[in-house]
Protein backbone atom coordinates (compact mmCIF):
# COMPACT_ATOMS: atom_id res chain seq x y z
CA UNK A 1 0.00 0.00 0.00
CA UNK A 2 1.52 3.32 -1.09
CA UNK A 3 1.66 6.08 1.51
CA UNK A 4 0.43 9.48 0.33
CA UNK A 5 1.77 12.76 1.68
CA UNK A 6 -1.15 14.86 2.88
CA UNK A 7 -0.49 18.59 2.78
CA UNK A 8 -2.52 20.18 5.56
CA UNK A 9 -3.70 23.68 4.56
CA UNK A 10 -2.01 26.32 6.70
CA UNK A 11 -4.03 29.11 8.23
CA UNK A 12 -1.71 31.90 9.34
CA UNK A 13 -4.37 33.08 11.78
CA UNK A 14 -4.51 29.76 13.67
CA UNK A 15 -1.99 27.44 15.30
CA UNK A 16 -4.21 24.39 14.77
CA UNK A 17 -6.80 23.00 12.37
CA UNK A 18 -10.11 21.75 13.72
CA UNK A 19 -12.90 20.33 11.58
CA UNK A 20 -15.71 17.82 11.36
CA UNK A 21 -15.93 15.41 8.42
CA UNK A 22 -18.64 13.01 7.28
CA UNK A 23 -19.23 10.55 4.47
CA UNK A 24 -21.39 7.48 3.89
CA UNK A 25 -18.42 5.27 4.80
CA UNK A 26 -14.92 6.09 6.09
CA UNK A 27 -12.36 5.63 3.32
CA UNK A 28 -9.19 7.50 4.21
CA UNK A 29 -6.21 6.02 2.35
CA UNK A 30 -2.81 5.42 3.97
CA UNK A 31 -1.23 8.85 4.39
CA UNK A 32 1.25 10.84 6.44
CA UNK A 33 1.64 14.50 7.43
CA UNK A 34 3.95 16.47 9.74
CA UNK A 35 1.13 17.44 12.12
CA UNK A 36 -0.03 15.61 15.24
CA UNK A 37 -3.65 14.55 14.87
CA UNK A 38 -6.41 13.80 17.34
CA UNK A 39 -9.40 12.03 15.78
CA UNK A 40 -12.70 11.34 17.51
CA UNK A 41 -15.18 9.00 15.83
CA UNK A 42 -18.66 10.45 16.30
CA UNK A 43 -20.56 7.90 14.19
CA UNK A 44 -19.55 4.80 12.29
CA UNK A 45 -17.27 1.83 12.75
CA UNK A 46 -14.44 0.18 10.90
CA UNK A 47 -10.73 -0.35 11.24
CA UNK A 48 -7.76 1.96 11.46
CA UNK A 49 -4.15 1.41 10.47
CA UNK A 50 -1.58 3.36 12.47
CA UNK A 51 2.02 2.54 11.63
CA UNK A 52 2.10 -1.25 11.48
CA UNK A 53 -0.87 -1.70 13.86
CA UNK A 54 -4.49 -2.49 12.91
CA UNK A 55 -7.34 -1.76 15.33
CA UNK A 56 -11.11 -1.74 15.07
CA UNK A 57 -12.93 1.45 16.00
CA UNK A 58 -16.50 2.52 16.73
CA UNK A 59 -18.40 5.62 17.77
CA UNK A 60 -16.73 7.31 20.73
CA UNK A 61 -13.23 6.11 19.80
CA UNK A 62 -10.52 8.76 20.23
CA UNK A 63 -6.89 8.47 19.12
CA UNK A 64 -3.83 10.69 19.01
CA UNK A 65 -1.51 10.07 16.07
CA UNK A 66 2.05 11.37 16.07
CA UNK A 67 3.64 13.54 13.40
CA UNK A 68 4.88 11.66 10.33
CA UNK A 69 3.14 8.46 11.48
CA UNK A 70 1.41 6.71 8.54
CA UNK A 71 -2.29 6.07 9.14
CA UNK A 72 -5.51 5.14 7.34
CA UNK A 73 -9.17 4.61 8.24
CA UNK A 74 -11.76 2.37 6.58
CA UNK A 75 -15.42 1.85 7.45
CA UNK A 76 -17.17 -1.50 7.60
CA UNK A 77 -19.95 -2.05 5.05
CA UNK A 78 -22.12 -3.43 7.87
CA UNK A 79 -22.21 -0.24 9.96
CA UNK A 80 -25.60 0.75 11.36
CA UNK A 81 -25.40 4.51 10.69
CA UNK A 82 -26.22 6.39 7.48
CA UNK A 83 -23.22 8.72 7.77
CA UNK A 84 -19.77 8.14 9.22
CA UNK A 85 -18.64 11.22 11.11
CA UNK A 86 -15.44 12.32 12.86
CA UNK A 87 -13.93 15.39 14.50
CA UNK A 88 -10.27 16.06 13.75
CA UNK A 89 -7.76 18.35 15.47
CA UNK A 90 -4.36 18.81 13.79
CA UNK A 91 -1.44 20.86 15.05
CA UNK A 92 2.26 21.24 14.39
CA UNK A 93 4.45 19.55 17.01
CA UNK A 94 6.95 22.43 16.99
CA UNK A 95 4.27 24.83 18.20
CA UNK A 96 3.27 22.43 20.96
CA UNK A 97 6.93 21.98 21.96
CA UNK A 98 7.23 25.75 22.40
CA UNK A 99 4.19 25.74 24.69
CA UNK A 100 5.35 22.73 26.74
CA UNK A 101 8.86 24.13 27.18
CA UNK A 102 7.83 27.67 28.15
CA UNK A 103 4.68 27.18 30.24
CA UNK A 104 5.12 25.01 33.37
CA UNK A 105 1.46 23.94 33.47
CA UNK A 106 1.86 22.31 30.04
CA UNK A 107 4.95 20.25 30.99
CA UNK A 108 2.68 17.26 31.67
CA UNK A 109 1.86 17.11 27.94
CA UNK A 110 5.46 16.21 27.01
CA UNK A 111 4.91 12.56 27.94
CA UNK A 112 1.62 12.41 26.06
CA UNK A 113 3.24 13.84 22.93
CA UNK A 114 6.07 11.31 23.17
CA UNK A 115 3.59 8.43 23.41
CA UNK A 116 1.59 9.84 20.49
CA UNK A 117 4.63 9.36 18.26
CA UNK A 118 3.48 5.73 17.94
CA UNK A 119 -0.25 6.44 18.22
CA UNK A 120 -2.30 6.17 21.41
CA UNK A 121 -5.94 5.51 22.08
CA UNK A 122 -7.52 7.69 24.74
CA UNK A 123 -10.12 6.04 26.96
CA UNK A 124 -12.28 6.79 29.94
CA UNK A 125 -11.89 10.14 31.70
CA UNK A 126 -9.05 11.32 29.43
CA UNK A 127 -11.11 10.64 26.28
CA UNK A 128 -14.15 12.38 27.76
CA UNK A 129 -12.09 15.47 28.63
CA UNK A 130 -10.48 15.69 25.19
CA UNK A 131 -13.83 15.11 23.46
CA UNK A 132 -15.45 17.91 25.48
CA UNK A 133 -12.53 20.24 24.73
CA UNK A 134 -12.80 19.59 20.97
CA UNK A 135 -16.59 20.08 20.95
CA UNK A 136 -16.24 23.34 22.86
CA UNK A 137 -13.40 24.63 20.63
CA UNK A 138 -15.46 23.96 17.49
CA UNK A 139 -18.12 26.46 18.48
CA UNK A 140 -15.79 29.25 19.68
CA UNK A 141 -14.01 32.08 17.84
CA UNK A 142 -10.25 31.77 17.27
CA UNK A 143 -8.74 33.03 20.54
CA UNK A 144 -11.24 31.29 22.78
CA UNK A 145 -10.89 28.08 20.72
CA UNK A 146 -7.10 28.27 21.14
CA UNK A 147 -7.39 28.72 24.89
CA UNK A 148 -9.80 25.78 25.06
CA UNK A 149 -7.47 23.52 23.08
Amino acid sequence: MKIQLEVIPKDLNRSFRLFETSSPLFNVPFHVHPEIEITEIIAGNGYRLIGDQRHDFESGDLVMIGAHLPHACFGYQTQQVAQSKARVLQFEPTKMQIVTSKIPEFQVLKGVLEKAAFGIQLKGHAAAQVSAMIREAMRLPDLKAFLTV
